[in-house]
């Protein structure tokens, strides 16, 4: 499956977190501890990089919908260019 121009495998289900951000190493990782600081539990997350290697688009499934701190926490980061919430 493709969003835009990124190849991800994702399951369109429940309560999600989708992001693009700058495809940089430490990126994935404090995306899960932001997601666990708050009670949030990923139970399944994709990735997929830009042709050009410079962005990634990021699905994280979660168990419960995320607090709106959680959500506003992750737009503090400053390697995000976007974040929405998916609730299916």
């Amino acid at each position: 499956m493709r969003i835009d121009e990124f190849p991800v495998e994702v399951e369109p289900r429940g309560a999600m977190i989708v992001t693009l951000s700058d495809n940089q190493p430490g990126v994935i990782g404090r995306m899960g501890t932001i997601v666990g600081k708050h009670g949030g539990n990923i139970n399944k997350m994709n990735n997929g990089s830009a042709a050009d290697g410079a962005r990634a688009l990021s699905t994280m499934s979660l168990d419960t919908p995320p607090p709106a701190a959680m959500l506003e926490e992750l737009g503090r980061e400053p390697y995000f260019h976007w974040i929405r919430l998916v609730q299916l």
